[in-house]
């Protein structure tokens, strides 16, 4: 499992100068301790378009408070074959 995270510059844009509460050090090293998780990526933009474009993954994971609609990645076009 790959698991694309915010950078924390990312975060103070989305969220408020407040945040992020743990540094990207602690959460990726928290993560990466995690026998699940092979590999952490940090992604400093608003969203990981550009990590899902990349690694094309075959399960895409949010919260529940997101709706499918607003996940970036979350619809998936599929080309129809006549």
């Amino acid at each position: 499992m790959i698991v694309a995270l915010n950078g924390d510059e990312s975060i103070r844009r989305l969220k408020g100068p407040s945040r992020p509460i743990n540094s990207v050090e602690d959460r990726v090293r928290m993560l990466s301790a995690l026998t699940s998780v092979d590999a952490v990526v940090v992604f400093h933009q608003d969203t990981p378009a550009e990590v899902i474009d990349l690694l094309q993954p075959d399960v895409l994971v949010k919260g529940a408070d997101y709706a499918i609609e607003n996940i970036v990645g979350g619809i998936i076009k599929k080309t129809q074959i006549a």
